[in-house]
């Protein structure tokens, strides 16, 4: 049986198919491709997300170690002279090697692109001749160039009078600042050798020299002034009075306050017990009793003093010159 359509019917059949067709190839041709392209595109996207954590993550662990780092490098080198850390460094020199400081003065200056760090120079008085010919052509050999500063450097120099019992105690006290955290450079030492002991009768005296001593510091990086190092001081020591010998202050200890009375001699037997006042001092008091300062020791030895340190409302005992009334009586009128 042979089915006949209308012409008509065909071309909409027709029609149909073809768009179909077209609209099946869209689909694979244009459209699945990107779908594909857009599921690449997010996992792109995801990888991104991924690596742009792990870089920020890397950025804030190198952020707190740049900042360790510059905290670090600044007990080198600080961008502020730090004066009193440097005091500090050398108090604990001078304790460590049981030298004695008495006197100080500082300095600052500024060092040019092409100055060096300057050398160790040791400056001892009393030496051999031949030593001297020996440093002499020492100095004629050629010296390999210091490391030059760079710019915007600056150091603060110490110029120090110390007093040490030995050279050894001197040895370690340099030595103490140059193994300081800070970086410090010892520029100069001068210092004259003591005599050499041949009797019994001598005395070793301290050793008494001078120090210049250097450390520097980078004020041009003000961007790392917040990332100072704390300086370690001590404790407060809870001193009323501030010299050592004193020790603690403690108002339970205080048994008496001193009261100044109108006659602070007080004799018992022949000696004179002495109430000490205000602005007395042991040579004050020794010219007072014995009209110069020979009974000075006298007065030492009878107290137990160490020094010359006394303090108001202490008493002392003043021994009676025996010797010298005798001298007296003895003597023709």
């Amino acid at each position: 049986m042979n089915l006949k359509l209308p012409k008509g019917k065909w071309a909409v059949i027709g029609t149909l198919l073809t768009i179909i067709l077209l609209f099946t190839g869209i689909y694979f041709f244009v459209l699945y491709p990107k779908i594909g392209l857009i599921e690449r595109k997010e996992s792109e996207l995801n990888t991104q997300q991924k690596i742009l954590s792990a870089l920020q993550s890397n950025m804030v662990s190198s952020n707190k170690n740049t900042f360790a780092s510059t905290s670090s490098l600044q007990k080198l080198v600080p961008v502020k002279p730090l004066e009193q850390q440097f005091l500090l460094d050398i108090e604990k020199a001078e304790v460590v090697s049981g030298s004695f400081v008495s006197q100080m003065g500082f300095s600052e200056a500024e060092l040019n692109l092409t100055e060096e760090i300057p050398q160790l120079e040791v400056d001892v008085e009393g030496e051999a001749e031949e030593e001297e010919k020996a440093s002499a052509e020492n100095e004629t050999e050629e010296k390999p160039a210091a490391p030059a500063l760079p710019a915007g450097v600056k150091k603060v120099t110490v110029t120090m009078t110390v007093e040490s019992p030995s050279y050894f105690e001197l040895e370690t006290f340099l030595q103490t600042l140059e193994n300081s955290q800070r970086i410090t450079v010892i520029e100069s030492i001068d210092f004259t050798a003591n005599d050499e002991i041949i009797e019994t009768e001598q005395i070793d005296k301290p050793l008494s020299y001078q120090v210049t001593v250097s450390a520097f510091y980078m004020p041009a990086l003000t961007d790392l002034i917040d990332h100072l190092p704390k300086m370690e001081s001590p404790e407060p020591a809870n001193k009323k009075n501030p010299f050592s010998n004193f020790g603690q202050y403690d108002k339970g200890k205080v048994t008496a306050v001193y009261t100044p009375t109108n006659d602070p001699i007080v004799r018992n037997g022949e000696d004179v017990i002495y109430t000490v006042k205000p602005g007395d001092s042991l040579f004050s008091i020794a010219v007072q009793f014995y009209n110069s300062n020979e009974g000075l020791q006298k007065i030492r030895d009878t107290n137990g003093i160490i020094g010359n340190q006394i303090y108001a409302g202490q008493k002392l005992i003043i021994p009676a010159e025996k010797e010298k009334d005798a001298a007296e009586q003895n003597s023709p009128k």
